[in-house]
């Protein structure tokens, strides 16, 4: 029999069926209303809630406040996650459906739920992500489709070109066996990963003058360099004198593939992610993107040929000549190596020069800057 009301006490109940004979649903509740128009309204949208579940399905019907209440039960999430979830909840109201979360719902959520000036990345953190979350939670659950917002573009922090000699330390600290002295001695030369990879003992090194030679460099002319003291200890430390000077874990040396990538960039992400100079990788919803055996994919914030470029900026703040560097360094124009000028503040210098292990009486292609200074200030004290 179709729905009805009727009072019991002072609150108007309703009792009935809704739907076709061969799937109708009997509906017992109350509507907590006293007023009559007030429960024959809540009676229509009850009665309309329940055709929509017979004819669309029960995802038709979700609300978003009862897959919110869902998510929260399951995730587990951090408080600042929970008022979050909370805010969207109150704004969304307790009809909303979850299939009714689309384009224009978000964005209208970003306009009432957060300043007119917010960032994109205020936006994306506050409401694109929980919502997001919310919804892939219930998808899963085929509660509602799987959701695919058009995120604002969120501008992605600069990677590092160089960094500090402390952070440089913290690097090679975190290195495996066999890419400590690659690091080290690309700090400590600047030589580019493919001119390290096919250093050969017998001809470009001479560990009693401290120099090595860089052939077939991407300048076209070979490049010989004095190494400095820790450089030197590198070298000496590894385990053979014959053939390729760097090689794999593995005792063989490094194909020209690998130099580009492979081996080499697999331990060089490793030793990144543990000094927090990788990330990890996000889809269009913002989820973690997964390699097919279920790791998380990581990009690196700093590359191999960073080091490099850390060398340069480092030799430039210790030695203040631009022309000088641009010789040592392989560079064909001076205005490469401009760049480089004033990247590094002057505090540092002395933290670069106690990471070569070179003192002002080492042959390091000339006596640093500020060593000279303060050799000068004592000849007089």
């Amino acid at each position: 029999m179709p729905t009805e009301l009727f009072l019991r006490g002072r609150v108007y109940y309703i009792r009935g069926t809704v739907g076709p004979p061969d799937r109708s649903i009997r509906v017992y509740k109350s509507t907590g209303a006293r007023a009559l128009h007030v429960a024959e309204a809540f009676q229509a949208q009850l009665e309309k809630t329940i055709w929509d579940e017979i004819t669309f399905g029960k995802r038709a019907v979700v609300s978003f406040a009862a897959g919110a209440a869902s998510y929260l039960e399951f995730v587990e999430p951090a408080p600042q996650d929970v008022d979050r979830v909370d805010r969207l909840v109150a704004h969304f109201g307790p009809d909303k459906k979850l299939n009714a979360i689309d384009q224009l719902a978000v964005e209208d959520a970003c306009k009432k739920l957060l300043a007119a000036d917010a960032s994109n990345a205020t936006k994306i953190r506050n409401v694109y992500t929980p919502l997001t979350a919310i919804l892939t939670h219930c998808a899963v659950r085929k509660l509602c489709d799987k959701p695919a917002f058009q995120r604002p573009p969120e501008p992605r922090p600069e990677a590092p070109k160089w960094i500090l000699p402390s952070v440089a330390n913290e690097l090679v600290a975190a290195a495996g066996d066999h890419l400590k002295p690659i690091m080290v001695f690309a700090f400590c030369t600047g030589a580019r990963v493919s001119e390290m990879l096919g250093l050969v003992w017998e001809r470009d090194v001479d560990l009693r003058a401290s120099k090595v030679t860089f052939r077939g460099t991407k300048g076209g002319r070979d490049r010989t360099y004095v190494m400095p003291p820790r450089a030197v200890g590198a070298l000496e430390a590894l385990p053979s004198r014959e053939g390729n000077v760097f090689r794999r874990p593995d005792g063989k040396p490094y194909t020209a593939k690998e130099a580009e990538g492979g081996q080499f960039k697999k331990a060089w992400l490793v030793a990144l992610r543990k000094v927090g100079l990788a990330e990890q990788v996000l889809d269009d919803d913002g989820l973690q993107r997964r390699m097919g055996d279920g790791r998380p994919i990581w990009r690196p914030l700093f590359t191999p040929h960073g080091m490099r470029h850390t060398w340069a900026t480092w030799y430039q703040g210790v030695m203040q000549d631009p022309m000088r560097l641009m010789v040592v360094g392989g560079w064909s124009r001076l205005s490469m190596v401009e760049i480089y000028a004033h990247l590094m503040s002057s505090e540092h210098i002395e933290d670069a020069i106690d990471f070569w292990g070179a003192h002002p009486e080492n042959n390091f292609g000339a006596k640093p800057v500020q060593r000279l200074r303060v050799i000068a200030r004592n000849a007089y004290e």
